[in-house]
């Protein structure tokens, strides 16, 4: 199966060419109440802030709003002739067109925000940007690009003792190993990744860790060792309310129990996945979740049923995903 759902973290994860989400109440009224709090921001440069923390937030929550707060900033940014303020904008942009599965977009956000960064010198700001775009790559299926950017991230990051971004680079460096099956080497990275983020207690990159972990233990069909790990990261992420890491554990728990031919029990936790998928809406991984489903209709011999899921991913792909892919 695809790694899509390691999700990466993108955290620093992923213009505005998005699965369109119907706006609820509880989205709307939220962010009239954040646009209520900006307007009492009297400095630009805090208002731009503010809006860049809420709509990194709300990505994972709900992406409508996120998508409305950035373009908010972004005015403000161009209008202040704030460059900084800019790239923190291009780098929100290319979180949201990732999230989509619209890379191409996603990968010119983060090129321009690079220049920026290089022009301004600011290597926090590079070493978090070439993490973002070594995700764009890896979900395109060019790894060895992936990778070289995020030694680059994982470079800058040690230079500036940035924990975080380190964490996150060990993380997606893992990734790589473990897609190219060095296991051993993969699961190094992750344990860097986790000791960094048990010693900074990021729930977050806690949760990351333990998913990774899973991913290598079901790679190798060990799936009691799998369903420890997983269980582990989506206790955390429910206790942070990260909803697109927590329809990614459902996923994952789908697919072990697709393994094990618990077809009931992998369509069960599938379900739960699509709903989180849709909450975000996250097109990439509904892809990656109806091929799974394809696979284990197709396991149960449910031909027809196995095909309609085919399809659907095809029609998904067409409208989502292609001509996307980075330059």
């Amino acid at each position: 199966m695809s790694q899509n759902k390691f999700k990466i973290f993108l955290r620093f994860f992923f213009s505005v060419t998005v699965l369109s989400v119907p706006s609820n109440i509880y989205g709307q009224s939220k962010l009239d109440s954040l646009i209520r709090i900006v307007d009492t921001i009297k400095n630009i440069d805090e208002q731009v802030d503010f809006l860049y923390k809420e709509a990194f937030k709300y990505i994972e929550v709900n992406i409508n709003v996120s998508i409305s707060l950035t373009k908010k900033a972004e005015k403000i940014a161009e209008n202040s002739n704030n460059v900084i303020n800019q790239g923190k904008c291009l780098n929100i942009l290319g979180i949201i067109a990732q999230t989509s599965g619209n890379f191409n977009e996603a990968a010119k956000h983060y090129y321009n925000a690079i220049k920026i960064w290089e022009l301004e010198k600011d290597t926090g700001w590079l070493a978090a940007t070439h993490n973002n775009l070594g995700i764009v790559y890896y979900y395109s299926g060019n790894y060895q690009k992936a990778l070289e950017q995020y030694i680059i991230s994982a470079n800058h990051s040690v230079s500036l003792n940035d924990s975080s971004t380190l964490s996150s680079a060990y993380n997606n460096i893992g990734i790589v190993l473990s897609m190219q099956k060095n296991y051993d080497k993969a699961y190094e990275y992750y344990l860097k990744s986790l000791d960094i983020a048990l010693k900074e207690n990021s729930q977050n990159g806690i949760a990351t860790a333990y998913n990774n972990m899973g991913e290598i233990f079901n790679s190798k069909e060990e799936f009691d060792s799998a369903l420890y790990y997983y269980g582990k990261s989506l206790k955390l992420n429910i206790e942070t309310g990260s909803i697109s890491s927590i329809a990614n554990t459902y996923l994952n728990f789908g697919d072990v129990a697709h393994k094990q031919k618990k077809f009931d029990l992998a369509f069960k936790n599938f379900n739960k996945a699509e709903k989180y998928y849709y909450q975000v809406g996250d097109s990439f991984s509904i892809i990656d979740l109806e091929i799974l489903r394809a696979q284990t209709r197709y396991q149960q011999k449910k031909y027809a049923l196995a095909l309609k899921h085919v399809n659907n991913v095809y029609s998904k792909i067409k409208k989502n995903w292609l001509s996307r892919l980075p330059y």
